[in-house]
């Protein structure tokens, strides 16, 4: 984490930021007759200004070998740290506040066989890729260099290609468009659910 924060642009804005219970007001979504209201808690938010724009990120802490899956997100599962996101932004009631996007952190000690490699930097190196985060981020290059200062992929699951086009959009990038696409499409799904659990 020290030494993520000392190359990046990002940095705390909040630890256990509540939603619907204090900090944030609740995520309310019709569903016919009712309505879906939720609620929780994030581990962390990250924001960072660009060019007058606060870019803001969520942080879950996951002491399993969870990964971020958008095939998941897509069956109506894992939907939980996108709402807090889009919640986060939607809260800024002067629209100036975008998604960076949503990462898992891994809360485990890395574990390294030592036998795998030669030395220290094989066990350096490896020990990286184990405590690497997964995610989704915007898929702007100012937005991860200012995760991530030279692009490199190390921290975060994207990286620049040398030409600075993002590497590996599709799974681990998004447009701000296909964000916004994704929060709509989250939030139908969600009434849909609440719609069912009404009937």
């Amino acid at each position: 984490i020290n030494n993520e924060f000392a190359q990046s642009g990002f940095s705390p804005s909040g630890t256990e930021v509540r939603i619907g219970m204090g900090d944030l007001p609740a995520v309310e979504i019709p569903a016919g007759y009712g309505k879906v209201r939720l609620c929780g808690i994030i581990d962390r938010t990250d924001t960072c200004v660009i060019d007058g724009r606060t870019y803001l990120r969520v942080v879950d802490y996951k002491t399993g070998k969870k990964r971020f899956s958008l095939e998941k997100v897509g069956k109506g599962l894992d939907m939980q740290m996108l709402m807090y996101l889009f919640a986060c932004c939607a809260a800024d009631r002067t629209g100036n506040t975008y998604p960076a996007g949503v990462l898992y952190m891994p809360a485990y000690p890395p574990e390294v066989d030592s036998d795998g490699g030669d030395g220290d930097e094989y066990i350096e190196l490896t020990a990286e890729k184990s405590i690497r985060k997964s995610g989704l981020v915007l898929a702007d290059p100012d937005v991860i260099r200012a995760m991530e200062r030279d692009g490199g992929g190390v921290f975060i699951p994207v990286k620049l290609n040398r030409d600075g086009t993002v590497s590996a959009r599709g799974t681990s990038a998004k447009t701000l468009e296909e964000f916004d696409r994704l929060k709509d499409e989250l939030t139908e799904r969600i009434s849909d659910m609440g719609k069912k659990l009404i009937s």
